[in-house]
């Protein structure tokens, strides 16, 4: 069992996103994903395990943001103060449909927010895949932190004949660790008062007062509308000499 210092006193760290981004029904990836969810949420952390798979597709090709899942998933990571990113490895990269929701989310997404990347694989040979093909996406999207990742193998997620998931003790050792870490740098990174509200706050342009002085020209006086002092003196002086 997971244990967290602290996890049940820091008031502020409470949300995580957890995306699963698979397109295959029932994978280890989302069997990943499902439990460590379900860790976190056993340490007192409000989770949002999102499936990628279950938002409709058309909508996610087309950018239809407005409303609906799509709406839902994305908001879940805007307000959320981590992030469990857990993918399968797709020719030595993270997956098509995770890449197609990562492209949705705005620019500063991950800003303020701790990432914990995961990857599952068939070879040692893809472990490489979390440093050089996602951790640079989490970065560009704004994350504060992006923790030690984990990859694990497809052989050491298994599952009983109750359909119930496991890890091998190495791997259990290590999903330990790495959640351990994530958690602990939410409560470093965490913000005073929870999590900023991500809508751009838009403020009013002041707008300079307007001064209306007589301008004295060789063919009469005309009123002029100037919005600064000094340029109806200058034009006063070019008229005037």
């Amino acid at each position: 069992m997971l244990e967290i210092p602290g996890a049940r006193d820091v008031g502020q760290v409470t949300r995580v996103a957890v995306l699963s981004g698979s397109p295959a029904p029932d994978s280890r990836t989302w069997s990943l994903a499902a439990m460590v969810a379900e860790r976190l949420a056993a340490q007192g952390v409000e989770v949002d395990l999102i499936d990628l798979r279950a938002l409709p597709a058309s909508d996610m090709l087309l950018c239809v943001t407005d409303a609906g899942p799509v709406r839902a998933a994305l908001d879940a990571v805007a307000w959320s103060h981590g992030v469990v990113v857990v993918t399968p490895v797709h020719h030595a990269a993270y997956s098509g449909l995770l890449k197609v929701f990562l492209d949705l989310l705005p620019r500063t997404a991950l800003a303020g927010k701790v990432v914990l990347p995961m990857a599952v694989g068939g070879s040692p040979a893809h472990v490489l895949t979390i440093d050089y093909a996602l951790r640079p996406v989490l970065v560009a999207l704004g994350a504060v932190h992006v923790t030690r990742g984990q990859f694990l193998l497809h052989l050491e997620i298994e599952r009983g004949p109750d359909g119930a998931t496991c890890l091998q003790w190495e791997a259990e050792r290590r999903l330990e660790g790495v959640l351990r870490e994530f958690t602990l740098s939410m409560r470093l990174h965490a913000p005073g008062e929870g999590v900023a509200d991500p809508r751009p706050v838009v403020v009013p342009r002041p707008v300079p007062p307007v001064v209306e002085r007589p301008v004295v020209s060789s063919n009469g006086v005309a009123p002029i509308a100037r919005h600064d002092e000094t340029l109806v003196g200058a034009a006063a002086a070019v008229q005037g000499g």
